[in-house]
Order: structure tokens, then sequence, then C-alpha cells
């Protein structure tokens, strides 16, 4: 069954084993005044009889990255690393390093370890690359992931 909290906070782990405490707020939800840099993360599909008897649910998840104001060198060599697809301050590798998202952070922003599978598996599925966000003390320069998890 996709327990859409325990996923949130599961990716929300992952992230935080590689962005906490130096390099990026993390949120398991939406907030409206993020900060940057931020990644937060939300549910957009939801597919419910991926087999029969709903045995395996399939959940479309979006982890979106807000970096800092446009135009600053400093903050496209960040969102340049997030991009990448291996170690460093990879958001893809971070995401995959637990594909049963046994890590939780918790409301305060502590991570867990060692929690039971919120997932059976977890991919990144695609990037949008560079975008402009429009939202409070912005526009800032970002990007958002799309990561898909069977439960």
């Amino acid at each position: 069954m996709l327990d859409v909290i325990a996923i949130r906070q599961g990716l929300a782990g992952n992230l935080a084993a590689v962005f906490l405490p130096d390099h990026a707020h993390v949120y398991a939800n939406m907030v409206s005044d993020p900060g940057t840099p931020s990644l937060q993360i939300w549910p957009d599909e939801i597919d419910y009889q991926q087999t029969l008897q709903q045995g395996v649910q399939t959940g479309l998840f979006i982890v979106q990255a807000l970096v800092g104001v446009t135009g600053d060198q400093a903050v496209q060599q960040t969102l340049d690393a997030m991009l990448a697809s291996e170690a460093g301050l990879s958001v893809l590798a971070a995401i995959e390093a637990d594909t049963d998202l046994t890590k939780r952070l918790t409301p305060d922003g502590q991570l867990l370890t060692g929690q039971a599978a919120a997932a059976l598996d977890v991919t990144v599925v695609r990037c949008t690359g560079y975008r402009i966000y429009d939202i409070t003390g912005g526009p800032f320069v970002g990007a958002a992931w799309e990561v898909e998890v069977k439960a």
C-alpha cells in the first residue's frame, strides 16, 4: 500500500542525508516560504491499480529544488551539481541511495534511520532542468525531479 506520508518522509530522509545541515533545507511537504537553497516534496500522480487486488501501487512524486536568485553564478554551479547523476550534491544519487526509503525526516528536521521500508522501489525518472520559479522572495532558479515510487 502506498503510504504518502511515509514516502514523503523517506524521500526527505534520503535528501537530508546529503543536503543537511550545510547545503539546503529539506522539507517533506510543500511550504509557502521555503527559502533558498531548499528541497520540497509533494505527490503528483498515484496509480492504485498497478496489479490485481491493489497489490502494488505506484506514485509519482515531485522533488523541487529552489537554489537562489536568478543570474547568480554560484547558484547556477550549485544547481549544476544537483543535476549531476552521481555523488556530491546529486539529487538523483541521494534519492536512489536508499530505494526502500528506510530513512525518515522528522517534522523538526531530524534524520532517523532503520525504519520499516516505505517502498519496494524508487526511481528518479526525469528532471526538468533549469526553471525560474516566482515564489515569495523570488524569482528563484531551480529544477524539479519526477520520482516513481512502488509500494
